[in-house]
């Protein structure tokens, strides 16, 4: 994965653990929905990722004490595959 590459929703289970997160107004992806990744932000223990598509406000996080945006989880998601370049020229026949 990097930088601008499409990913899919794969796991959303226990998003109700992080309803103090809701509370703030943190915005969530839905299990199904293809998101562009923006950035990369890595924690301890795991790889967090941010989404084109949702833009979260700064929060504080108690255990790293540091004001963030959130990321979510890159265990969360599947890499798309985007389709290659295709030229019109290969769709066009010439009529005898």
């Amino acid at each position: 994965m990097k930088v601008g590459s499409l990913v899919e929703l794969v796991s959303d289970s226990n998003w109700a653990n992080f309803e103090r997160f809701k509370s703030l107004g943190i915005i969530y992806p839905i299990k199904g929905n293809i998101y562009t990744i923006r950035n990369f932000q890595k924690g301890k223990m795991e790889i967090g990722i941010r989404l084109e598509e949702i833009n979260n406000p700064i929060v504080h996080f108690t255990h790293i004490n540091a004001n963030l945006e959130p990321s979510f989880n890159i265990i969360r998601f599947r890499e798309l595959q985007t389709p290659s370049s295709i030229s019109i020229e290969s769709f066009i026949t010439e009529t005898v």
